[in-house]
């Protein structure tokens, strides 16, 4: 069939998140587990009856099944990569452009935007965060399933745990295999505390690595604030991983964000933190608070939050970073929490 209305988001056409344990979801924010990849084969999950009836529920619009996903996104997600020009990556795109405008739920193609999460691993312990409290990696069938996406794949989005702490064991083991290396249309994000970041890292691995983005998280403008967030962390090792990437960056077309997850011991250096990174020239990802990171919904924190952002958006330059704060604005003021 034809679609009979455009799609406001594609991403079950386009997306997959691999979990530690080889669990499988549309998206990050998107609570359904579609399968396990230990148990079944990549297309098998790809074109089960969770991502079969997302599909058809989104031919419609219907965002019922989206969840968290939704309402955090306040915006439409559409994937549109250019057509490439390694033979699998424009066979699968080509058969993906036709799916989508044929209305199929069943599909021939497969995921081309990949969040890869191999292990909870991490050297840090964020007070926002529970993952270094867990164990679970990749099984050999897993990381196998994976590498046959890499021929055809888009993007690749690194992360963990802490991605660099098996970076040469893990990640550069799977980049390195025939598919990856014959795909010169695959892009890479990875997302890093940049603790184990150093110039001896950005000249093994990162100068070679097709870059899309090299996200940093940092959630403060002080190191006082970052001591609170993260009591374990390194406040100039973090600070140093941005100079490296911004260095880098002079020879290499990439981009460098800094991540914020906006919590009730940082929220009060939003607006600084933008003017921070735009003095820089790095791109902000601001990511509302969960779980033990969420703001306490008393009045004065909601008021003072809202003042913050309205500062913030006042300083702010750069369209991305304006297009960040309105939809964290939006967020929270859909939530009631503004």
């Amino acid at each position: 069939m034809t679609t009979s209305m455009p799609i406001l988001c594609n991403v079950p056409w386009y997306s997959m998140l691999v979990m530690p344990g080889g669990e499988v979801k549309p998206s990050c924010r998107c609570g359904m587990l579609a399968g396990n990849l230990n148990t079944a084969s990549l297309m098998e999950i790809w074109n089960g009856p969770v991502y079969t009836e997302l599909r058809d529920r989104l031919l419609h619009n219907d965002f019922s099944l989206c969840g968290d996903c939704y309402s955090h996104r306040q915006r439409h997600k559409i994937f549109d990569f250019p057509e490439g020009t390694s033979t699998a990556f424009r066979l699968n795109m080509a058969k993906k452009k036709r799916e989508l405008a044929t209305g199929a739920t069943l599909l021939e193609s497969g995921p081309v935007d990949i969040e890869m999460t191999p292990y909870y691993d991490c050297n840090l312990k964020c007070r926002m965060c529970e993952w270094h409290e867990r164990k679970g990696a990749w099984t050999p069938k897993v990381s196998a399933e994976i590498q046959q996406t890499l021929q055809y794949a888009a993007h690749i989005y690194l992360t963990g745990g802490e991605p660099l702490l098996h970076f040469e064991s893990v990640f550069w083991k799977i980049l390195n295999t025939e598919g990856a290396k014959d795909n010169q249309d695959l892009r890479i994000t990875i997302v890093t505390n940049g603790n184990l970041l150093t110039e001896s890292f950005m000249a093994k691995y990162l100068r070679h690595l097709p870059l899309k983005r090299v996200n940093v998280s940092t959630h403060a403008t002080t190191e006082k604030t970052y001591r609170k967030i993260i009591p374990n962390g390194n406040w100039r090792k973090t600070q140093n991983a941005l100079h490296i990437l911004l260095e880098l960056q002079k020879t290499k077309d990439f981009e460098v964000m800094a991540n914020f997850v906006i919590q009730k011991e940082n929220y009060h250096e939003l607006s600084g933190f933008v003017t921070h990174c735009e003095e820089k020239g790095i791109l902000t990802r601001l990511i509302r608070g969960n779980g033990k990171g969420k703001i306490d919904l008393l009045p004065s924190t909601s008021a003072e939050l809202a003042a913050e952002i309205d500062r913030a958006l006042e300083v702010a330059r750069d369209p991305f970073n304006i297009d960040e704060l309105r939809k964290i604005k939006n967020f929270y003021a859909a939530s009631g929490q503004e």
